[in-house]
């Protein structure tokens, strides 16, 4: 290192002949001395201060560094996501189509399994209809048969009793 402010103090000359003053020599020196120890005070203060910065400097570009590296790690992670994500919902959608075409077929199935049933029970109330109704003909035709039978048969009766009683002796 080099001239420190102890040297300056410290610092004597021989005196010679006709030299400067001694004095003046003295107070200048000691003044020298002092603006000097407080100019390397200064620089042992910035020095300190510099290398403090430049290790906070460090520090920082290490962390910028690591938060360079942590962005470009969530941005790869964020489109893997992103890929992942767009992914999964194209198996959603085409699961979802599929379901849906299932529900759709399952559904026609049903709708012509229930017009198939409609049919069918609309025949057999056709046929019903038609049976009662030829029933209720039979029946009316039979019954219309009957009344005449019944008054053939009744007007008949009525002569055999007639007759009958004509023929049977009275009992007295």
């Amino acid at each position: 290192m080099g001239l420190t402010p102890l040297d300056l103090q410290n610092r004597s000359f021989k005196v010679s002949f006709r030299g400067y003053n001694q004095l003046e020599v003295n107070s200048f020196i000691d003044k020298v001395a002092r603006e000097f120890e407080q100019l390397y005070r200064q620089n042992v203060e910035l020095k300190e201060k510099l290398s403090a910065y430049q290790e906070l400097v460090e520090k920082y570009r290490s962390m910028e560094e690591t938060i360079r590296n942590s962005i470009v790690v969530a941005e790869k992670a964020a489109e893997e996501l992103r890929l992942a994500a767009a992914k999964e919902a194209e198996n959603l959608r085409c699961q979802a189509e599929i379901q849906a075409e299932q529900i759709l077929k399952k559904a026609q199935a049903e709708v012509e399994k229930i017009q198939g049933e409609y049919l069918l029970l609309r025949r057999q109330v056709d046929r019903f209809k038609n049976s009662f109704k030829a029933l209720l003909t039979f029946e009316l035709e039979n019954l219309e048969r009957g009344l005449e039978i019944s008054v053939v048969d009744s007007t008949s009766e009525a002569q055999e009793e007639a007759a009958c009683s004509t023929e049977l002796p009275q009992e007295e």
